[in-house]
Formats: structure tokens, C-alpha cells, sequence
């Protein structure tokens, strides 16, 4: 990968930024002195950012753009923190909220790439809830020491450790980002188990801006469904971005397959703009089914998010497409709908639904033949 020029002036946070896409990207330092644009949004002082510091770089370029927005001020400083902090300090800001009884805030992270001076800025934002409370902790990222995030376990930004911070910054969008499922962190200690005992394909959504599935394409609302080219297109939030921090596999899962020495296969769907695929074996990138088919399988047990969308799609493919038995693992998957509905779905497409300790016994009488 050709490697990504990020704008800042700030050492610590480009190696803040390299921890968070887990040096997957190759990102290297430009200290550029770009104009401190205004606007009426983040989003938008984001964009102009960008393409000023692609027409001196001539190349692929990230920026990031932060926002501290007070709710008792009407969301100000907003992008403006920079300046609000260097006028009145961390205490200062501070006192700002002084009568409004109201401390509550919200701190908004923006990153703008832009891969070439023919391509606009793609956005990616994330947004963490909080409260502005005195100063405490290390000084070394501006306004960290006053904000103290609803998920930080009463610590503030600059208390917290620099893993620890990551993991609220920016969201995976399958666990908690714009495609949230609902308790997917709790299937991912099973997933860690389920990891050591054989080979595995680890299925990506890898989208790229503007794709057919998202609503924004269509200026439509997310989770709408319209008519297009003659099916009915379901509409989500704009999520899986391929370059984005919500197109990598949960940092627990991916040290478990690295650290496994097994045999793992990486395979992304969805990569192409104008085709959705919820099944694995919609796939343009690979075979699936060569794949399944050069292994030394005997079963095909499915896992993931969601149970009732690409789960579902991949297992059924597998029952019509293969010879094998195919199992869907179901504390191991989580799903959008709370309703069985999808489970009798995968039921009469001839895939069974067993619990991890269901699949040991069977393994462990298997063994035993």
C-alpha cells in the first residue's frame, strides 16, 4: 500500500493514530502550517483541510480535525477548541459552564483522506459522550485532562491509557459504530475459543464510499428499503468503509488469528460500488467455495454479525452450494432482530443452530469413533 501522508504537527499523535488502525496503514509525518479554516461544521473544515494539504503534498493525504462541543453552550467551542483552549487555558474552559448547570459534552474526532487531487475527501467521524470536569492527568493532547468520557470509568482522557483511550475514540461499526448490533461484544470470547480448534475464513464488509447499500448514496434515510434495478435495496448508515477504523476486525479477534498458527483466509465482500453481498459466497475477491472445497473440512460452522443478515445469507449459501453439514454457532453470533424468525430461516435452508458446548460434545464423540 502506497504510504498515506498525515498532516499533523503533533508526534504523540500520529503515534496515537498508527496505534488505532493497528499499523495496518502506512502512515508517515507532514508538518504542514495549514490555514485554521472556519465554517459552519467540523465536516466541513475537515474537507477544506484536506484538499489544501493534497495540493501541497500531491498525494494521498489524512487529516484529523477535533471538537469539544459543551451541550450548555449550544455545542461550542466545537471546532473552535483550539483556540478557546489557548485563550482561557483548561481551567478556563472550564469555568465557561459555570452557571449553566449543565457540564454535560460531546468530542467529536474527523478524519479526511483524500487518495489523489481527482478524488474528494472521503469523511470519517466518531463521536464520544462525556462530561467536562477540573483538570486531571498528563497535559500532552490539549483538552484530554477536562473531558471525561461516559465509558471511561470515571476517568478523563488524559487518566486513561493510550489502549484504553483508543477504544472509545473510534468505533468498529459492527460492534459499536453506525452499524451497531446490540451485545456483540459479548460473542467475542467465544469467537477467541472457537479461533483454536480449525481452520477459519474471516469474512470483511469492505465498502467503498458511496456504495449501493449505503442511504446517504440515495439521500435516503438509513433503514429504509427502496426499488432498484428491479429488487428491493435495503439502506443502511454509511458503515465498513475500506481504510476506515470500522472495516477492521475487533483488535481481540485479530490477535487471536494472528497469534493462532492456523490456517486463516481473509476474504472482503462488498468491495464493489454498485453490487451488495451479504453472503460470503457473493464474494468477487475470492472462491469461497474453492476454498471450502480445497480444505479438509467436514462441517461449516458460521459465527459473527449479524445472525440475521450476513450470517444467515452465508450459511444458507454454504447448505446450497456445498456437500458439508453447516452449523450456525449461536452464542458465537448476534443479531439486529431479537425475533427467531431468521433462525427458521436457517432451518428450513437445512442448517442446524447449536451453542459452542453443542459443537464440543459433538467434536469430542467424533474423536472418539
Amino acid at each position: 500500500m502506497k504510504e498515506i501522508s498525515f498532516i499533523t504537527s503533533n508526534k504523540n499523535k500520529l503515534l496515537e493514530v498508527s496505534q488505532i488502525l493497528c499499523n495496518s496503514v502506512p502512515l508517515i509525518n507532514k508538518d504542514l502550517d495549514l490555514p485554521e479554516y472556519q465554517g459552519a461544521s467540523v465536516e466541513e473544515i475537515a474537507t477544506q483541510k484536506c484538499i489544501t494539504a493534497r495540493n501541497h503534498v500531491q498525494g494521498p493525504v489524512l487529516i484529523e480535525d477535533t471538537a469539544l462541543c459543551f451541550d450548555g453552550l449550544n455545542n461550542l467551542p466545537g471546532p473552535y477548541i483550539k483556540w478557546f483552549l489557548g485563550s482561557l487555558g483548561l481551567n478556563g474552559l472550564n469555568t465557561l459552564l459555570h452557571g449553566f448547570n449543565n457540564n454535560k459534552a460531546h468530542a467529536v474526532c474527523t478524519f479526511a483522506y483524500s487518495p489523489d487531487s481527482n478524488t474528494d475527501p472521503v469523511i470519517f467521524q466518531g463521536k464520544t459522550y462525556g462530561n467536562i470536569v477540573q483538570p486531571r492527568g498528563d497535559t500532552a493532547f490539549g483538552w484530554d485532562p477536562i473531558f471525561q468520557p461516559d465509558e471511561g470509568g470515571g476517568k478523563t482522557y488524559a487518566e486513561m491509557t493510550k489502549e484504553d483511550k483508543n477504544k472509545i475514540n473510534l468505533q468498529y461499526d459492527f460492534i459499536d459504530g453506525s452499524l451497531a448490533v446490540e451485545k456483540a461484544n459479548e460473542i467475542i470470547p467465544t469467537i477467541q475459543k472457537l479461533i483454536k480448534r480449525g481452520d477459519w475464513r474471516a469474512v470483511i464488509d469492505c465498502h467503498p464510499p458511496k456504495h449501493i447499500s449505503f442511504a446517504s448514496t440515495h439521500n435516503k434515510q438509513p433503514f429504509s428499503t427502496i426499488a432498484l434495478n428491479g429488487t428491493q435495496q435495503d439502506l443502511w448508515p454509511d458503515h465498513c468503509i475500506v481504510g476506515s477504523r470500522g472495516c477492521l476486525l475487533h483488535s481481540a479477534i485479530q490477535d487471536t488469528l494472528s497469534s493462532s498458527q492456523l490456517n486463516i483466509h481473509y476474504v472482503d465482500k462488498g468491495c464493489e460500488v454498485d453490487r451488495d453481498a451479504y453472503s460470503a459466497f457473493q464474494a468477487s475477491s475470492h472462491d469461497v467455495k474453492g476454498l471450502v472445497e480445497a480444505s479438509t473440512t467436514e462441517s461449516i460452522y458460521v459465527c459473527g454479525l449479524a445472525g440475521d443478515y450476513c450470517v444467515k445469507a452465508t450459511a444458507i449459501s454454504a447448505a446450497q452450494l456445498t456437500q458439508y453439514p453447516v452449523t450456525v454457532i449461536e452464542d458465537a453470533t448476534a443479531s439486529v432482530d431479537k425475533h427467531s424468525g431468521w433462525k427458521r430461516e436457517l432451518e428450513m435452508g437445512g442448517v442446524k443452530i447449536l451453542t459452542s458446548n453443542q459443537i464440543s460434545k459433538e467434536m469430542a464423540k467424533e474423536s472418539t469413533k
